[in-house]
């Protein structure tokens, strides 16, 4: 049966609807916490549409490729970068605003990026394919397994129901930066083609001015003004422990990089020059640039790590 996606120019009127019509406020929810189970039950019962029906947002599932010297971009094209057991591409923002979602195999593994242009959040999966539910939880991309059809919430990393209830899904690092600084570290890399299947506009963003405004378009769990709510900060994740860094003024105040405590780790954290990105030096523990408002939804009790000097 021939699969009907969704009409790429319906998503802003979608979210107007949603949000001067039937927007709920974080005062709707009693964010009261006490276990993984809680927790789970409590996504379920807040999860709200995001207007494109599940894979109305397609992801890009055989995704084809160009060289270096074959990309059709400008240095400050911002890019995702990865860099997977030998497998090194370039994802172009500009595509993944209307994809949200790429699968790939690398050795045999399957892989899964994904980016949700709301939170501004980009996290890579590894050995799931995902797909695009049409939900969203604290305006934060809600995916779903392919395999067992379970709801996953991008930022949380854990299935919400189903038979892999609770099930935490390992992630790898993709680096946000720009096409010039990219291609200058990873001559030969590999760019994501826009010969995707699909008929969109990919010189143009489907969310025009979103990241230009404070205001948010969906409900969220918990809210702080300690910081403007799309400050870009990098989420670092322990087993318990959450930590927020912000990303303005970092390289200025820790010119040497910072050392903080997750767990009973010491995690080095660097402004690396090289991609204009923040990053760890322990690959094992989660961490991604990240929205402030999409981050401490998730993360209530997360600790904060200001710059302003």
């Amino acid at each position: 049966m021939k699969k009907v996606y969704y009409v790429p120019g319906l998503i802003v009127i979608f979210i107007i609807i949603i949000f001067f019509y039937v927007r709920p406020t974080s005062e709707d929810y009693d964010f009261k916490i006490n276990s993984t189970s809680e927790e789970i039950n409590f996504i379920r019962n807040n999860l709200v549409s995001g207007g494109p029906p599940k894979d109305g947002i397609p992801s890009i599932d055989n995704p084809i490729y160009l060289s270096s010297a074959e990309a059709d971009l400008d240095d400050d094209d911002v890019v995702f970068g990865v860099n997977y057991n030998g497998f090194v591409a370039a994802y172009p923002k500009s595509i993944m605003f209307w994809h949200e979602i790429v699968n790939e195999e690398v050795n045999g593994e399957k892989i899964s990026l994904t980016y949700c242009p709301l939170t501004e959040s980009i996290i890579g999966y590894n050995d799931v394919e995902l797909g695009v539910s049409g939900e969203l939880y604290n305006s934060n991309l809600v995916a779903y397994d392919r395999l067992t059809g379970a709801r996953i919430p991008q930022i949380y990393g854990k299935a919400i129901e189903g038979s892999i209830e609770g099930k935490e899904f390992e992630t790898f690092e993709v680096i946000v930066t720009t096409w010039g600084k990219w291609k200058a570290e990873n001559p030969d890399s590999l760019v994501l083609s826009t010969d995707t299947g699909f008929n969109r506009d990919y010189d143009r963003s489907p969310y025009p001015g979103y990241d230009k405004i404070y205001n948010l378009w969906f409900p969220v769990a918990a809210e702080s003004d300690e910081l403007r709510s799309k400050d870009i900060v990098l989420g670092i994740e322990g087993e318990k422990d959450f930590v927020a860094i912000e990303k303005e003024g970092f390289l200025d105040k820790y010119p040497d990089g910072l050392d903080i405590i997750i767990g009973n780790e010491t995690v080095k954290v660097i402004y690396d020059k090289n991609f204009g990105a923040l990053r760890t030096n322990n690959s094992n523990i989660k961490s991604f640039e990240v929205y402030w408002f999409a981050w401490y939804a998730y993360h209530p009790n997360t600790e904060l790590i200001k710059t302003d000097l």
